[in-house]
């Protein structure tokens, strides 16, 4: 009895359906074993960095003493003894003390995340909320790309050209400090903080300051007492 053509076509369809599938599950397997592997690898060689880590910062305890990551005691030629706190690894009698470079982080982190934030979040504000669609087509590209840039490259305008600039405006004692390190760090968070800002509260529902404007707010009003606290979370 000869099928009919129908059949045909239909069992034809089969098997190239199951060709198919087949095919889709090998390349299933081959895509989630490569990212199993690449996964592993990259776990490995974390737990290697930290095995190093681990493995030199011993060496150093055992060879300069902890006690001499907090201070140094250093004697004067009368006899007597004076503690000191310095970081001078390189010098004849070299000095370990952290505490410099704890003091050092905190004098330009605190200024650079106060400034920032208040810089960004207000940056994020005005994209979001009161620039024209045009002004932020134009804006938000460009605060993406300019938080592309490398931190060594803004580390060198600000030693060469940021530098110089407040050193003549304020007529500092010392020409690199922690004001400067902090404005530096600053412009490297700022664009940060303003895109994520800018997404948080572009994300809050319209229908939230309809509603606000509903009830007789202004505008500031309204980011004030609504977009904000509605979008803290994301902004924070």
């Amino acid at each position: 009895m000869i099928p009919e053509e129908g059949h045909i076509i239909k069992r034809s369809e089969s098997s190239f359906g199951k060709r198919i599938k087949k095919s889709t599950r090998v390349k299933e397997k081959i895509i989630h074993y490569f990212f199993a592997v690449n996964g592993v690898m990259a776990l490995v060689f974390i737990i290697l960095i930290f095995i190093f880590l681990f493995k030199e910062g011993i060496q150093a305890i055992d060879h300069i003493g902890l006690l001499n990551f907090i201070y140094f005691d250093q004697v004067q030629p009368d006899g007597s003894t004076e503690r000191l706190y310095q970081w001078y690894p390189t010098s004849a009698e070299a000095r370990f003390s952290l505490i410099p470079l704890i003091i050092g982080t905190l004098l330009t982190s605190i200024p650079a995340t106060l400034i920032s934030t208040f810089f960004g979040v207000a940056a994020g504000i005005y994209l979001s909320e009161i620039a024209n669609p045009k002004l932020k087509e134009f804006l938000k590209p460009m605060i993406e790309l300019f938080a592309g840039i490398p931190t060594v490259v803004l580390g060198f305008i600000m030693l060469a050209a940021g530098a110089t600039f407040f050193n003549d405006l304020l007529n500092p004692e010392n020409r690199l400090n922690a004001f400067i390190a902090s404005i530096g760090l600053s412009f490297i968070i700022i664009p940060i903080i303003a895109s994520l800002t800018e997404d948080a509260l572009h994300s809050i529902p319209h229908e939230l300051r309809m509603a606000s404007y509903g009830l007789g707010a202004t505008k500031w009003q309204t980011i004030r007492h609504v977009i904000l606290p509605a979008a803290f979370s994301g902004v924070s």
